[in-house]
């Protein structure tokens, strides 16, 4: 055999042509996978245990006012609770410096007179109210609906931000929203800060299992000098939403929760005023995820097969 066969061979005798040969195969095999729509749930669930393996640091954006269990007892009114007691929760959060205040409630029909007139007193250009966007299937397509506050609440001075998010096709949260009038951006705004829409597809980083966000109970927001230290809410973004532990869990279900990430270690879902929180400082930190392209990830394949191919070559 010459020297230059045998540069072309291994010492086996086999050509090193075959080894490229296989490489290309195997690629060509591999690259429909990534065009495969279940191949994205794979690639999400590769997500979530890398969030939960290494999560990003502490939240620091904001503090959650949580309508609990706990506030449930203490409060002894049957939910929903009248607004005139939303008003006065508003009136001590400002007392007690909050900067932002963001309700995770829609107030879409009109109560009682008096309570309504109560809540629209007590809000301003520094409070957030929750909105919806509802799609209905129609025999002659899909009808887009936009659940917000009655009118009078939004005429004392309240915005709206849309609070729906999407699920991915698992049922899991992971789909940053990207509507510029979303609920967590426009307590962004109301701070005072930049607001860029993140590009579509990006992910949510989650910092936590369930509670792992300052949290408070609604009962001790309306008592803050009994109940908190000095300073709790000064200057803080202040998001009021439902978190209940009763039925929150991966089976049963729960009010305005959700499986997150740390659904998978904990078998918890995530309250929807938490996931809030966490879109506030996705936002605000520039932390969310954006996934690779598709064309990247064949290149990636492509390449890892050549290096594969050139580390089996022998002598």
């Amino acid at each position: 055999m010459s020297g230059g066969a045998a540069a072309q061979t291994e010492e086996s005798g086999q050509p090193v042509w075959r080894h490229f040969l296989m490489a290309g195969l195997i690629a060509s095999l591999l690259i429909p996978v990534l065009f495969v729509p279940t191949f994205h749930l794979i690639e999400a669930r590769l997500y979530d245990i890398m969030s939960v393996i290494a999560p990003p640091p502490p939240p620091n954006g904001a503090v959650v006012v949580a309508i609990d269990e706990p506030s449930l007892s203490e409060i002894r009114h049957r939910w929903p609770w009248p607004r005139d007691l939303h008003a006065r929760l508003a009136e001590r959060l400002r007392a007690a410096g909050a900067k932002v205040i963001a309700f995770d409630i829609i107030f879409a029909e009109p109560s009682a007179d008096a309570a309504d007139k109560a809540l629209a007193q007590a809000l301003g250009p520094d409070v957030v109210l929750a909105a919806n966007v509802v799609t209905t299937p129609m025999e002659q397509g899909v009808q887009t609906t936009r659940v917000g506050p009655i009118d009078s609440l939004l005429e004392a001075g309240a915005v709206s931000g849309v609070a729906s998010v999407h699920l991915d096709g698992d049922a899991y949260l992971r789909l940053m929203p990207t509507l510029p009038d979303g609920f967590a951006a426009q307590a962004l705004r109301l701070r005072g800060e930049p607001v860029p829409p993140p590009p579509q597809g990006a992910l949510i980083q989650y910092f936590g299992p369930p509670r792992s966000y300052p949290t408070v109970s609604y009962y001790q927001a309306l008592d803050p000098e009994a109940f908190l230290p000095p300073g709790r809410f000064k200057d803080q973004v202040v998001l009021v939403g439902l978190s209940l532990q009763t039925a929150a869990t991966i089976d049963a279900g729960g009010a305005d929760a959700f499986p997150t990430p740390y659904t998978l270690t904990t078998e918890a879902l995530t309250s929807g005023v938490e996931v809030q929180a966490t879109i506030f400082d996705n936002l605000r930190q520039r932390l969310y995820v954006v996934p690779v392209s598709r064309s990247a990830m064949v290149a990636l394949v492509i390449a890892a097969a050549l290096l594969a191919a050139a580390f089996s070559v022998r002598g």
